[in-house]
């Protein structure tokens, strides 16, 4: 049955690295340093669908409404680097 996500889906840190076309190691990072909530239960730790869709929205290069500069003006997005070229 195909639809809209559930919000309170608990996708697991390899569901979220899939979806996000990053490595299972960035999304335990992103948890450590607070950037993404998540709940450990037992023995495997679990985000909420909608603190992804949260985190993404705040990082989001796109007008969202927050006014001139929006993500530029985030004190997080200062130490924003581009990747160095190797060559």
């Amino acid at each position: 049955m195909e639809g809209t996500p559930d919000q309170d889906q608990y996708l697991t840190a390899l569901q979220v690295a899939q979806e996000m076309g990053v490595s299972d190691q960035t999304v335990y990072n992103w948890i450590r340093e607070k950037r993404l909530p998540a709940t450990k239960i037992a023995r495997s730790v679990r985000v909420r669908r909608s603190d992804l869709e949260r985190m993404i929205a705040a990082h989001s290069t796109t007008d969202s409404g927050e006014g001139p500069g929006g993500f530029w003006d985030d004190p997080s997005a200062q130490d924003f680097q581009l990747p160095s070229s190797r060559g």
